[in-house]
């Protein structure tokens, strides 16, 4: 793929969506290219959330995939570069570049992205005392810096679309990144 990522990025911007369509890759996988190389989505508020949500019940995934999902990271990436949410991914995606933490504290949360409740560790540790279902996916993580906060299937998420963001050359989200992580 990453032959074909280079060879995008020398073609001029009216024929990349042509040669990512005639290319041999997987449709989830041309989805995710489309979604940088194509032309900008403009979308509106919530949009984002209501397209993840859709995407996970038809999957049947509701509370999201714990491994990198090509179309979830193609929403992402489609959101990193709508206008609407520019500030707000540039935020986030600094943010969660960086250490990581779960919430310790007795608080519910919604998650930043997909809205999903989430619960700080001392409430989930409290009901996840044997009677009660397991339920890791509500488990809210956060990261200095930030007042918001991500459960962990949008952090794989966020954190496999980083790397496509950095493989196909992104020069914003190289200049968020802390150097250690910059490819």
């Amino acid at each position: 793929m990453q032959t074909l990522i280079s060879k995008l990025n020398e073609l001029p911007e009216e024929l990349r969506l042509l040669e990512i369509n005639i290319s041999n890759l997987d449709e989830p996988t041309k989805s995710l290219l489309r979604s940088y190389y194509g032309p900008v989505v403009y979308l509106k508020d919530r949009e984002l959330c209501d397209r993840l949500r859709d995407y996970r019940i038809r999957s049947g995934r509701l509370q999201g995939s714990t491994t990198p999902d090509l179309y979830e990271m193609s929403l992402l990436i489609t959101g990193y570069r709508s206008p609407q949410y520019f500030r707000f991914f540039n935020h986030i995606l600094y943010s969660y570049s960086r250490e990581v933490y779960k919430v310790d504290d007795q608080s519910t949360y919604n998650c930043c992205i997909c809205f999903k409740e989430l619960q700080g560790l001392q409430l989930y540790n409290y009901e996840s005392q044997p009677g009660y279902p397991e339920h890791e996916h509500s488990l809210a993580y956060s990261s200095s810096g930030t007042g918001t906060c991500i459960c962990r299937e949008c952090l794989v998420q966020l954190m496999a679309s980083i790397q496509v963001l950095c493989q196909v050359g992104d020069g914003r989200i190289i200049t968020l990144l802390p150097n250690e992580q910059n490819l």
